[in-house]
């Protein structure tokens, strides 16, 4: 006759909860998905936010920005070594991009080159590079080796990328051991919270 702890009591409506609704959660899941990549395949303006904002997002939005670049840059630089148009080279760059908000700033840098501006300028003012990457770039067009260093600053993304993974991964896995700890907790609390408490009223 005595009162369940609410650890068990708790375990207890989460499970059945799970086994009475498992399969509308998988369902909702299922359509949200399928939802989601149809809103992005024939909305573009749904698309570019949701783009936007998985850009914004901390540690996985400045990853995603240095992934979009090493990918415009790698395939500017394949496209200029087999001597295609600069211009060229920007279209087909950026259609190799899927994000649209950086598909959108390398647009803008296409128009700007076509009207004469620098390419390192021009790239400056779509805030995804750092200042390190625009100089060199700068440099490269100057000294006629703007494939080499090109192929520098892909490498250079590169490095940074395996670096900003690692650091991620470092931050996930303390914060996926301390959610599989607290639910041992709350389990083992659950089951042998009122075994304690019928060992104790016995010996009362």
């Amino acid at each position: 006759g005595s009162t369940l702890p609410f650890a068990t009591t708790s375990l207890i409506a989460t499970s059945q909860f799970f086994q009475d609704a498992w399969a509308d959660i998988l369902i909702m899941a299922i359509v949200a998905f399928s939802a989601l990549k149809l809103f992005r395949r024939f909305s573009r303006d749904f698309r570019y936010q949701t783009d936007l904002l998985m850009t914004n997002l901390p540690y996985f939005g400045p990853l995603r920005v240095k992934m979009n670049t090493v990918r415009f840059l790698h395939t500017l630089g394949v496209l200029y070594d087999a001597n295609v148009p600069i211009l060229k080279c920007f279209t087909l760059a950026m259609e190799n991009v899927e994000d649209l908000p950086f598909r959108e700033a390398f647009r803008s840098v296409k128009k700007k080159v076509e009207a004469g501006e620098l390419i390192s300028e021009a790239m400056q003012e779509t805030g995804y590079f750092t200042d390190t990457t625009i100089q060199m770039i700068g440099v490269g067009q100057e000294s006629g080796q703007f494939s080499e260093v090109i192929n520098q600053v892909v490498k250079f993304y590169n490095d940074d990328i395996d670096d900003e993974v690692d650091r991620v991964v470092g931050l996930i896995e303390p914060a996926i051991s301390i959610v599989m700890a607290l639910m041992i907790v709350w389990i083992a609390a659950g089951v042998f919270g009122p075994i304690y408490d019928s060992m104790e009223t016995l010996k009362s």
